[in-house]
């Protein structure tokens, strides 16, 4: 599962061959102060082979030309029951996406999940450069990716955070 944040909103993401677009949401204004207006945060899902590449490249391209940030992170998982096709339960019970309008503490709906040995992945995107803990509302979060760009914290960028919380039941 990859995470994309990316700002301003109107930055055209163009992810690598094969990675399949989960959820695209987008804050239409972060204030003034965090201008250029907004931001993207995209989320895909690749089911890998035997002859994956080295890496992957994202591409980014920002239409406004006023400056602007983006911040990615990768998790894998292994022992995924791929024999349907899609792994992810995106049923609308087990998908949550929420705006948080500002601060540094972010909190997630619920989510119930609908097969057991289930895990949950929670992907938040924050308008700074400013690292934050794992959200509330799920118990058992773990934060897996804190990474922001630019790195300087007094900078005005982008924050990508991504947790995981495994369900042995639904």
């Amino acid at each position: 599962i990859a995470s994309i944040a990316a700002r301003p909103r109107s930055m055209t993401v163009t992810a690598p061959a094969g990675w399949i677009l989960m959820t695209s949401t987008n804050q239409s204004n972060g204030g003034t102060s965090t201008a250029p207006g907004g931001m993207s945060l995209l989320t895909y899902y690749k089911i890998v082979g035997t002859t994956e590449p080295a890496n992957y490249t994202w591409t980014f391209a920002n239409p406004s030309n006023s400056g602007g940030s983006a911040v990615g992170g990768v998790l894998a998982f292994s022992g995924i029951d791929t024999s349907n096709g899609n792994p992810i339960d995106n049923n609308g019970s087990a998908w949550s996406a929420k705006l948080t309008a500002s601060s540094t503490t972010h909190n997630t709906t619920s989510i119930n999940t609908v097969t057991a040995n289930t895990m949950v992945v929670s992907s938040i995107s924050y308008l700074s450069a400013s690292n934050f803990g794992a959200p509330t509302g799920i118990s058992g979060l773990v934060e897996r990716i804190d990474q922001s760009a630019p790195l300087a914290a007094t900078a005005i960028g982008t924050t990508l955070q991504m947790a995981t919380a495994p369900r042995a039941a639904t």
